[in-house]
């Protein structure tokens, strides 16, 4: 159609005014909440297309039917013949697609439809949604059916014709299997024109306006992120915008949380014990020296590790150093490694590291870390009890860490020193010193 056909112009005229219907008809006193706009629309449409239109003005405005002709009829049971599939890399990649599509868009359907009733989503409800959903494709494939999700346009439709519950979706399929199997000719007459203008206020309640706004508001990784997912949803799909979204902020939240990473530093007085001195489990000291300490504060992470190397300056640092982690966890693997590189460094300058306040998940961590045989000058402490002076007790964590540990002891070989984990107080802590 071209600007100039008059076609055009009352294509245009019966988009507004199904708008206009769309959205003042729910207001009409007694009758506006018990007719559904969308069949005011349409019958008002059909109405006007083959009763003024078409006979008095001679200008044809396209139907459903002239688009796409609608034969209703009753699918047949049959059950796939799976040897017949030649390339199942093909079947498979598509059916994941379509899977992630569908459950992103029934999942956001879902959140767009407690939204407009001014609900709160709950995982119940989405689980349902979810098991329901794969529960209906798969039986639509018996019947060479096509596969299904909720949809964001239908379902705001519904809302907004007066629906609150599951019911009115059950009632709407099924009266829509009644309307294309029985009265398929009577879908055909309505005006692709009434159908877009429906479209149109169902897009309008539907798209987030605020979001506009925020992107000159908000910081510049969410900005991005949100022009990212708009144009990968249009151009791609739904799925790829929302896997790649997802991935931008993993690796933006990572990238900050890295930068939050601190440290300070301080002096304390330790009991230290000798290194080949075997009486030193019995908590029998030998002296005191000066450690340093680092308390460290924030996640340790794959990106925050090289933040964590600079910390510490090992060629000044005294003989025995302690990195009190009260106030930090490990957050990944990485944080075990750079905490084992750290140990490693002070070992190859003839001193000791102390990790001390690591919190279970942490320990835990460190425990399924590969390569702490290779290094012993670092010492796991935790707290515990004193009685009697030097005495101490070990409890029963500290017994079943030490056997966790045990496979780091029973590999040191040459010069490298057993892996110590003590447990008493943290005030009368004795540290293994670094022998030759």
């Amino acid at each position: 159609m071209s600007v100039s056909s008059p076609t055009t112009w009352v294509t245009i005229a019966l988009v507004l005014v199904t708008m206009a219907i769309m959205h003042y008809f729910p207001r009409t006193p007694y009758i506006g909440h018990l007719i559904p706009p969308t069949l005011v629309a349409a019958v008002i449409g059909v109405g006007f297309e083959f009763g003024i239109n078409r006979p008095l003005l001679g200008y044809d405005v396209r139907t459903i039917g002239d688009t796409s002709p609608l034969d209703g009829g009753l699918p047949t049971f049959a059950i796939p013949k799976f040897g017949d599939v030649q390339d199942w890399g093909v079947v498979l990649s598509t059916a994941a697609s379509i899977m992630a599509v569908g459950l992103f868009e029934s999942l956001m359907t879902l959140q767009s439809v407690v939204d407009l009733k001014k609900e709160q989503l709950s995982q119940t409800a989405t689980r349902k949604e979810c098991i329901a959903q794969g529960i209906g494709n798969v039986l639509c494939g018996f019947f060479s059916g096509m596969g299904g999700c909720s949809m964001i346009a239908q379902s705001n439709g519904n809302i907004l014709n007066g629906a609150r519950h599951r019911l009115s979706s059950f009632m709407g399929g099924i009266c829509t299997f009644l309307v294309v199997f029985f009265a398929s000719s009577v879908i055909e007459r309505v005006p692709v024109a009434c159908l877009t203008g429906i479209l149109f206020v169902i897009v309008i309640h539907t798209f987030y306006w605020p979001s506009l706004k925020l992107i000159f508001r908000v910081k510049i990784e969410d900005s991005i992120a949100i022009i990212l997912v708009t144009v990968l949803a249009a151009a791609m799909n739904l799925a790829i915008a929302v896997i790649v979204g997802v991935v931008w902020q993993c690796l933006v939240n990572g990238w900050q949380s890295g930068h939050l990473l601190t440290f300070r530093t301080g002096m304390e007085v330790v009991p230290v014990v000798s290194a080949h001195d075997r009486s030193a489990d019995h908590g029998l000291l030998t002296s005191y020296e000066e450690a340093k300490i680092y308390y460290v504060k924030g996640q340790l992470l794959f990106s925050s590790v090289a933040s964590f190397r600079e910390f510490f300056d090992v060629k000044h640092d005294p003989n025995v150093v302690i990195v009190d982690m009260r106030d930090s966890i490990f957050a990944d693997f990485s944080a075990a490694a750079a905490l084992r590189e750290a140990a490693m460094r002070y070992r190859d300058a003839g001193k000791t590291l102390v990790a001390r306040n690591l919190d279970p998940k942490s320990l835990d961590m460190l425990n399924h870390d590969f390569g702490w045989d290779s290094v012993e000058h670092i010492q796991i402490t935790t707290p515990g009890t004193a009685t009697n002076g030097d005495e101490l007790v070990k409890s029963k964590i500290d017994k079943e860490r030490n056997s966790r540990y045990s496979r780091a002891s029973q590999a040191s070989q040459g010069s490298l020193h057993q892996l110590h984990i003590p447990s008493p107080c943290e005030s009368s802590t004795p540290y293994r010193a670094a022998g030759p």
